[in-house]
């Protein structure tokens, strides 16, 4: 698309040899969709090295991105914030895990991780026991990582999609729900979801919610944005209880773009944006920073 817009495009993989691989090309902007590998820094790699060798990039840097990425971090700074989450720990000793009060359901996730890693249908936990499974078989799927014990918000799940840096403003809600809700329990976008989504998920643009929970929710996705220090693009995901309060989840400053199935592209093709379009939008905001690209 970059090239039907008259750019030159060369394609530069971000694998361990990026460094040098770059320094080749070296290009006059990198539109940046790299995830990383590894590590709570993954998604910090290409930015950081694109910040060390003076190359214009889109989205946020690589310290916005560390720390989004970081649920505790994030969670912490939305509670300065003022923003409403649900309570949380990190799961050291899994016995210690229960958070006190609240409801009896938790939600059990890697600490550091995004695209639905590690989230199954049974991260949904109501007891000791099947806590202590569910955190066995991450340990046993991904190591001596960190682990968030988060109370479960039964609701609706909405997502949000925030464009600009300065004066960011929100592209759209969307909710993301079971297209039979009878034939599940509470909604989990993980990965047994997300592998049948056609099948099971239905998405609905713009998501269905009155003035005031629209805009509140607006707000507080507004403020994660900035409070991160987030740069042209972000999708922020809440769950709204059922007495209609909405409690920020997480942030993705580095969101999917698929054209099939990425959430942000679904909710702006339903609001009447192309993909092509969204991805020119990002491009053209991340231009803003760097003048001397301007023609």
């Amino acid at each position: 698309m970059f090239r039907k817009e008259g750019h030159t495009v060369s394609l530069v993989e971000a694998g361990r040899d990026f460094f040098d691989a770059i320094r080749k090309t070296r290009p006059d902007f990198v539109f940046n969709i790299a995830e990383g590998f590894e590590g709570r820094n993954r998604e910090s790699h290409v930015p950081a090295i694109l910040e060390f060798l003076g190359i214009p990039f889109s989205g946020s840097d690589a310290f916005a991105l560390a720390l989004s990425l970081d649920k505790l971090a994030a969670k912490i700074i939305a509670r300065s914030q003022g923003i409403r989450t649900p309570d949380f720990s990190i799961v050291s000793f899994p016995r210690r895990a229960m958070p006190k009060g609240g409801n009896n359901k938790l939600f059990i996730k890697p600490l550091c991780e995004g695209s639905s890693k590690g989230i199954r249908f049974t991260s949904l936990v109501h007891n000791q026991k099947e806590l202590m499974k569910e955190c066995r078989r991450l340990r046993a799927s991904y190591g001596p990582v960190p682990l968030m014990a988060e109370q479960f918000i039964s609701g609706r799940e909405i997502t949000v999609g925030v464009l600009g840096t300065s004066q960011p403003q929100v592209l759209g809600l969307m909710e993301i729900r079971w297209k039979k809700p009878q034939e599940h329990g509470d909604f989990i976008y993980g990965l047994e979801t997300k592998r049948n989504w056609k099948e099971w998920v239905e998405y609905e643009a713009p998501a269905p919610a009155p003035g005031v929970l629209k805009k509140e929710i607006e707000t507080m996705a507004v403020r994660m944005h900035q409070a991160l220090g987030c740069r042209d693009i972000s999708r922020i995901d809440f769950r709204v209880d059922k007495k209609g309060k909405p409690y920020f989840l997480e942030i993705n400053p580095l969101p999917g773009l698929s054209p099939e199935y990425s959430d942000l592209v679904l909710m702006m093709r339903r609001l009447g944006m192309s993909h092509h379009a969204l991805v020119m939008a990002i491009f053209r905001e991340a231009l803003k920073r760097y003048p001397c690209l301007h023609r």
